[in-house]
Order: structure tokens, then sequence, then C-alpha cells
């Protein structure tokens, strides 16, 4: 689920399965690309609250907001930015990041003083 968040999704094979769902259960959109006969290759929303089922080949997909619950299943590559916790395959223990410009203010300021 997120919440007030901005969602983009690039589908770069064209084959993409989208199905986003509000709070109160309505269906906002339910795609498939590979039924289409001039498919998307991006969508947009912004201040979206909603349950968001994407699936496809060669996606790109970008989350931006706070208090983001996300799942991910697949092969491929994730990049994380802010404060939050994951847990990567099948390791039960989950691991906290933090945005690299908080670790190099902390850095600075104590080099200074």
């Amino acid at each position: 689920m997120i919440h007030d968040a901005q969602l983009v999704i690039k589908d770069l094979a064209g084959d993409a399965k989208v199905t986003i769902i509000n709070s109160d259960s309505e269906i906002i959109l339910e795609m498939d690309n590979s039924l289409a006969d001039d498919p998307k290759r991006a969508l947009v929303y912004s201040d979206l609250t909603a349950k968001v089922t994407i699936s496809g080949s060669r996606l790109t997909v970008m989350v931006r907001g706070t208090d983001l619950d996300l799942e991910v299943e697949g092969i491929g590559s994730a990049v994380l930015s802010g404060e939050g916790a994951y847990i990567a395959g099948t390791d039960e223990d989950s691991k906290r990041w933090a945005s690299q410009f908080d670790s190099v203010s902390e850095e600075d300021s104590s080099q200074e003083e």
C-alpha cells in the first residue's frame, strides 16, 4: 500500500499488467499492455493512495512518498533512498538504510569541531 505517493511505471517490453485499487476497493486502473493495440510505455500518478500490483518482463518502477509498504518479487536491481528497512531474499532479518546526505552531514559536522 502506498500513501500520497508519486508512482511512475515505465514498460519497456509493452507487456505490463497494472492494477491500482484505492482504499475503498474501487479499481482506478486495470491494464494489460500485452493485449493493447498501442501499448502505453509510461504511466505517471501523483498523490496516489492505493494498493498497486504490477507485473511485466522489463519494467522500471519509481515510487516516491512516505509510509510506503512494498513487496517485490523477481530478478533485477533496486535503489533505495531516504530512511527505512528492507528484507532481501529469504533472510528474515530486516536491514536498515539511511540517506547518504544524512551520513555525510554528520561526518562533516564532526570533523569541523
